[in-house]
């Protein structure tokens, strides 16, 4: 995860953008990371959907509030307040996680770091451009 520079008035505080990388291993871990890029919830503010938790099978589960959106890459599951993946299998595909702490909505961007694809850099992707990749790398652990 990234934090503020040395000088930054906002030290300490969670980084308002983060982007989650594969790292080997089961899927499982790549979720459990983007767990940690949740921040802690303050209890005083009332929400509009809830306080997000990533669960171990990468579910997003909302906590109270309205059913959440459903951001690209997941589907809601019969409890609406829990999103499910379904990004293909992909190693070269990172999460750009940005908490929008007024509404305890979590935006979560497919960004692909693999050049051949024609979809590298800071595009937003979409569930058809990961289906269709040439050059998508599936974990070799599922």
């Amino acid at each position: 995860m990234t934090t503020p520079c040395e000088n930054c008035p906002d030290k300490g505080k969670p980084a308002k953008i983060v982007y989650v990388v594969y790292s080997g291993g089961p899927e499982h871990v790549f979720y459990a990371t983007l767990a940690r890029a949740i921040p802690a919830r303050d209890e005083q503010v009332i929400l509009q959907y809830g306080w997000p938790t990533a669960r171990r099978d990468g579910c997003l589960e909302y906590a109270g509030g309205q059913a959440p959106p459903v951001p690209e890459g997941f589907e809601a599951t019969v409890d609406l307040h829990v999103l499910k993946p379904i990004w293909p299998s992909c190693t070269r595909r990172m999460l750009k996680v940005q908490m929008h702490e007024d509404s305890g909505l979590l935006q979560l961007d497919g960004v692909c770091c693999w050049p051949p694809s024609g979809k590298c850099g800071h595009h937003t992707l979409t569930l058809a451009d990961c289906r269709q990749c040439p050059v998508r790398r599936p974990n070799c652990y599922r």
